[in-house]
């Protein structure tokens, strides 16, 4: 099984969600974190 993580720095925090959103809808990770709280997006 090969596993990857991916770091990606946005310009706020809601832009963040939207594209934490967007990659577990279409399936490209099995879950997004937002750092700095910590927000973590399942699917």
């Amino acid at each position: 099984m090969n596993l990857s993580s991916v770091y990606v720095t946005t310009a706020s925090r809601s832009e963040a969600i939207v594209i934490g959103k967007a990659v577990v809808d279409l399936r490209l990770a099995a879950c997004a974190n937002i750092f700095d709280g910590v927000t973590s997006i399942y699917r």
